[in-house]
């Protein structure tokens, strides 16, 4: 919009996908929301906004069916070793770097005029894929069948190709195809950079988003896990439709069974949420507030049992009320302590949060489990132990509380590591016996090894 200083202003934006799906161009008149400039336009699905704060109407020409990229074509393989030395030393190096990084033009062109002798380096995929030349009208046939001709790339290096910097959906498509190999244990790990990396395709029902459904179908543990990190995003703007569309698609897959789990669960987190912000609202008595309400939950409870948001293994029964307490901390989290369905096995004690964003917690986690993957890959075993942390929605969530630990600030002081003794001087020699003290060092020297890896 221009202004009378003849400075142009934004008003809004708005996106649209100019083609449904390869060869159909999306013609017609549109009447798309406008988007305010304070909602990002950089990732997301390109769409309107639902919400009625201005509109445009759009008109785009019918175009006849557009004829689709081949991917068939001849195209010969070359072998690597035909390149010379230093050309070969080159491209090696260039394996093990990041292929979201930007390559060099010098490289970029070597990287394109080699294409055929890198074939057989399933490495060196991602870092081709990324070059502008690759999808050229001139040149996407022959690229198609490149990718189709290259050395198939593992579960683990195809997470690249999720990135937005490769919108192709011919190379997304590629990318799920190699990760139908992945356990659900795997799969469990990199679930929170896949359903991000929704944001980024083009499409709701995009491959991507019906092999995390289908997944979801045969592993109740992942149908969970996918379900609340999609509500986890369902208050971002642009992603707000496609995340309903992804809930109500998973609770019709999964079956009736998860489904009304997972509704029991979201009306435990809801319930949750109302004693929390009483408490917090509460200048006084607010230990008194939290038990009234948590003695509402057991009975209904004690009327049916259910499973906990981060583990749909543990099903409980009841609440010792007597045992949960109010943190005195900023965010004033409730310990909440949950009886199992299983008479023979403890408490579990969880901790709700209502004020911090939990996901920032569940990546650090999950990041720590994928570190000890590939630590224990290597033969080197640190011992790590994570807990239990699910976002139940923006700024709340429950965890799993940890009890009988002690923290490394706390071990520090306690034994003066930092300041005047050698690291390992904890714990205490008078305070155990020498088995015990001998575990404790070993641990304590795995910890500060994890310490030194996480924190060059």
């Amino acid at each position: 919009m221009g202004r009378r200083d003849g400075n142009d202003e934004v008003i809004g934006w708005t996106g649209l996908n100019l083609f449904l799906d390869l060869g159909h161009f999306n013609g017609g008149e549109f009447l798309l929301g406008l988007w305010p400039p304070t909602v990002s336009s950089i990732y997301g699905p390109a769409s309107g906004n639902e919400n009625n704060v201005g509109s445009v109407l759009l008109s785009l020409p019918h175009v006849s069916q557009l004829q689709a990229p081949c991917t068939s074509l001849n195209v010969e393989r070359r072998a690597f070793t035909e390149l010379d030395t230093e050309t070969q030393n080159e491209f090696v190096d260039l394996m093990t770097e990041d292929p979201s990084q930007p390559l060099g033009q010098s490289l970029r062109t070597k990287l394109w005029e080699h294409r055929h002798h890198l074939c057989d380096h399933a490495a060196l995929l991602p870092h081709f894929l990324s070059l502008p030349t690759a999808y050229l009208a001139a040149h996407v046939q022959e690229t198609y069948s490149l990718l189709l001709m290259w050395n198939p790339l593992t579960p683990e290096e195809a997470l690249a190709l999720f990135a937005p910097s490769y919108p192709d959906t011919t190379v997304r498509k590629y990318a799920v195809q190699c990760l139908q190999s992945m356990g659900s244990d795997d799969l469990s790990l990199y679930l929170p950079h896949l359903v991000e990396s929704l944001k980024y395709e083009c499409w709701d029902d995009s491959h991507l988003a019906l092999f995390l459904l289908q997944r979801a179908r045969t592993c109740v543990r992942l149908a969970h896990q996918l379900y609340w990190l999609l509500k986890g995003m369902v208050e971002e703007p642009l992603m707000r439709c496609r995340v309903r569309l992804m809930i109500k698609a998973l609770a019709y897959m999964a079956g009736e069974r998860v489904a009304c789990s997972l509704r029991n669960q979201m009306s435990l987190d809801s319930t949750l949420v109302d004693i929390a912000l009483k408490v917090k609202n509460g200048d006084a008595q607010r230990e008194e507030v939290m038990r009234q309400g948590l003695m509402r939950v057991d009975q209904s409870l004690r009327d049916c049992s259910m499973t906990l948001p981060f583990d749909p293994a543990l099903s409980v029964n009841e609440i010792d009320v007597e045992s949960c307490c109010v943190f005195p901390s900023k965010t004033l989290p409730m310990k909440i302590v949950f009886r199992p369905v299983d008479t023979d096995a403890e408490k579990f004690e969880t901790i709700y949060k209502v004020g911090d964003d939990l996901r920032q917690d569940m990546f650090i986690l999950n990041l720590i489990k994928l570190m000890d993957k590939l630590w224990l890959e290597s033969g080197l075993d640190l011992r790590m132990l994570t807990f239990k942390c699910t976002a139940t929605g923006k700024n709340r969530g429950i965890l799993e509380a940890v009890s009988n630990v002690s923290t490394l600030r706390h071990i520090q002081t306690e034994a003066l590591a930092i300041a005047t003794t050698t690291t390992f001087s904890w714990p205490p020699r008078d305070t155990c016996c020498t088995s015990t003290l001998a575990k404790s060092l070993e641990r304590w020297k795995l910890l500060v090894a994890f310490e030194e890896t996480a924190h060059p």
